[in-house]
């Protein structure tokens, strides 16, 4: 019973139902648990600290705030590298941007 017990606890500690916790990033290391998260479909309109990331790499104001520019300047990083140039960040964005 004490194993299940301390077993649970373990299970509750990592965030395994609720998402990964501070405790999962004392365990694993906080590089780990931020490499792991997935990027969002980010796309004129999105907003917050992703599109800040975005904004960095594309070399446009970093306001939080994907609008016009951002999209430009999305759609001719895409153009540059090859990829689908639609102005969406997805997956194939992210991974060229050193994202998985």
């Amino acid at each position: 019973m004490k194993k299940v017990i301390i077993g649970l606890m373990a299970v509750v500690s990592l965030g395994v139902v609720t998402g990964v916790t501070p405790v999962a990033n004392d365990l694993i290391g906080a590089e780990t648990v931020e490499a792991a998260k997935a990027k969002p479909l980010l796309a004129y309109g999105s907003m917050g600290n992703d599109v800040k990331i975005v904004q960095r790499i594309v070399g446009v104001k970093v306001d939080g705030v994907f609008g016009k520019d951002t999209y430009n300047a999305v759609w001719y990083y895409q153009y540059g590298r090859g990829l689908k140039a639609d102005g969406i960040v997805g997956k194939a964005t992210w991974r060229a941007m050193g994202y998985k």
